[in-house]
């Protein structure tokens, strides 16, 4: 078992590495309360200079430095890589309106989504087409068949349609902030210690504690902002 604190800049770092949802996980079912919560705590920690903490990522090593997957923090993995696409995709439209960034939204692109083929992110099979089309190749027009993939479609038009009402400032600001965010990442080596870690991570009642409930943290509280993932 490996522990490491790193941003969310470094996690997705490297050309190799992918992260994978397995199959036991559940799909995508956040909502309109979780995107608000984190598009609202992200413009708060901006606004105030803040540290910013993510929570705990639960991996199981696959392949060394290369392949991962999620235990723990797939709701909310997901979620932030469709919010930094449409990040990218607004701040598109404004380079096409006269501005001028000090980075390109390939090397973003390349950064968190896909790198010489490889995805960075590969969400559980039955979403996987859909995550794959609407945030990876940025096509608008994929015409989703299940509440999950719905959600993954909904996410992305409601942050698109908020980042829209913000200057460019404030949405680089709001980049910057994500990539300087820190996370816990705690990484098994056997299936064995993977199964008993998901089991003591999701068996415990269908009712959440207030630490466990859909909020991002401050950089003081590292509770988990995932919802029970079975």
């Amino acid at each position: 078992m490996k522990f490491n604190t790193q941003t969310i800049l470094g996690f997705f770092d490297s050309s190799q590495k992918s992260y994978i949802i397995p199959v036991y996980q559940r799909a995508y079912s956040w909502d309109r309360d979780q995107w608000k919560a984190l598009l609202d705590d992200l413009k708060e920690q901006t606004e105030g200079g803040n540290d910013y903490f993510f929570g705990n990522i639960l991996l199981e090593t696959i392949i060394e430095d290369k392949e991962y997957e999620i235990i723990d923090g797939q709701q909310r993995l997901t979620t932030l890589t469709i919010l930094i696409r449409s990040i990218l995709d607004v701040l598109k439209d404004k380079i096409k309106d006269g501005e001028i960034l000090d980075f390109t939204i390939e090397e973003k692109y390349a950064l968190y989504f896909k790198s010489v083929g490889n995805k960075k992110l590969r969400p559980v099979e039955y979403d996987r087409a859909c995550y794959d089309a609407l945030i990876i190749d940025g096509n608008n027009s994929f015409e989703v068949s299940t509440a999950s993939q719905r959600k993954i479609k909904e996410a992305k038009f409601f942050f698109t349609k908020e980042l829209q009402k913000e200057t460019t400032e404030t949405i680089l600001k709001l980049l910057a902030k994500i990539e300087s965010t820190q996370l816990n990442t705690v990484t098994l080596v056997h299936k064995k210690d993977a199964a008993l870690m998901f089991e003591l991570q999701n068996n415990r009642g269908k009712d959440l504690t207030n630490m466990e409930k859909p909020r991002f943290t401050g950089s003081t509280d590292p509770a988990s902002f995932d919802r029970k993932e079975k």
